[in-house]
């Protein structure tokens, strides 16, 4: 669509369209981005005009531009640190633009107790036997109840993120909170324990639709092969798990439509050398931009596809990673992950635990 619309333009201008995709890009993501008509103008019009004068990239040191993801992401940070006040730590305007029938605060709910999913003790029995030989799991599809609608949680990021917001912000709502309250009873029978927390940083992905190229990174979730932590973040001295990642696809996810990859432990040589130089580096990124040098087996990794509402999880230091909607995909994949910690644990990565409590009593500003 960008190519075509920018050929409409030059033939308009009776110039040849000579297209860059990555520049083309970046000038519609800066247009995407700006938070007034008079930015977005000024920014459609400078490019018309290189069009016209036959300049097609989009000048790379533009000084508008960089002044206005400055002032992005000085929102962001003030939003973060409580120093900024705006109208997005209000609860009318969440529920008034992006909602989709999301609360922000549900006066109804009732806290959640005793949740299983509609699953039997075979079924987390197996759960637990599968993360302790290959590193993960993954569950069948689960009965959320009838408090949590996926549709309204996939229509909210989607509008979320055709408004700038990334697609995180979906937590601004109480509905992606209740969820996690519900899965504490999950992790417990995984995990063995009611002595549990989560790690304050939460995901959550609508990935680009599909447009015959791969998303672009920021789009795409964390795309490089990784682990969460460290070997010794994720199991005690006597080798009890203490950090399991969650991920939740809201969509039927497959190879085709973004579906996440992991490396079984049998096959990763420094799975508990937290020591070795490759441990935190499984891939990394080489001088040219399609060239990855993998740290690891390619032969031994295997895909995750999922039902809408399952339950995948792996140990934290699990090599794993997100991949791109292909083109003939219908949909793109959408989720939302965290990490759940045994309450010992104190703190990771310098951030403190929550607990359950304290996930079901997070007002606005906090989330």
């Amino acid at each position: 669509r960008r190519v075509m619309a920018i050929a409409k333009l030059s033939k308009i201008l009776k110039r040849k369209p000579v297209v860059d995709e990555n520049e083309e890009a970046k000038v519609l993501e800066q247009i995407i981005g700006c938070s007034t008509l008079e930015e977005a103008r000024s920014l459609a019009s400078r490019r018309l005009e290189s069009i016209q004068t036959g300049q097609v990239a989009a000048p790379s040191g533009d000084r508008e531009g960089r002044e206005h993801s400055a002032k992005v992401e000085e929102t962001l940070r003030g939003l973060h640190a409580k120093t900024l006040q705006s109208k997005a730590t209000t609860r009318e305007y969440w529920e008034q633009t992006f909602a989709h029938g999301l609360k922000v605060y549900d006066d109804q709910y009732a806290s959640t107790s005793d949740f299983k999913g509609s699953l039997c003790e075979q079924d987390y029995s197996m759960m637990r036997e599968r993360l302790e030989d290959n590193g993960f799991f993954s569950s069948p599809s689960m009965d959320w109840g009838e408090d949590i609608s996926f549709e309204q949680l996939i229509g909210a990021m989607k509008e979320l993120k055709s408004c700038g917001w990334p697609a995180c912000f979906v937590f601004a709502y109480q509905q992606p909170w209740r969820l996690i309250d519900k899965l504490f009873d999950f992790a417990e029978e995984i995990l063995q324990t009611d002595q549990l927390a989560i790690e304050p940083s939460v995901f959550a992905w609508h990935l680009d639709p599909p447009t015959g190229q791969p998303s672009r990174a920021g789009n795409n979730g964390f795309n490089l092969p990784h682990r969460d932590f460290t070997f010794e973040e994720t199991f005690d001295e006597d080798g009890t798990l203490k950090a399991l990642s969650i991920w939740i696809p809201l969509c039927d996810v497959t190879a085709e439509n973004g579906c996440m990859f992991v490396l079984p432990k049998e096959f990763d040589e420094y799975h508990d050398l937290p020591d070795h130089p490759s441990h935190l580096r499984s891939a990394v990124l080489g001088k040219s931009s399609n060239v990855i040098e993998l740290r690891f087996p390619l032969q031994g990794i295997r895909p995750l596809e999922a039902r809408a509402g399952s339950v995948l999880g792996w140990h934290g230091n699990t090599i794993h990673w997100g991949s791109c909607c292909a083109k003939d995909a219908p949909y793109p994949r959408v989720s939302i992950a965290f990490t759940f910690c045994r309450s010992s644990v104190g703190s990771l990565e310098g951030n403190a635990l929550l607990s359950r409590e304290s996930v079901r009593s997070l007002d606005l500003p906090s989330r």
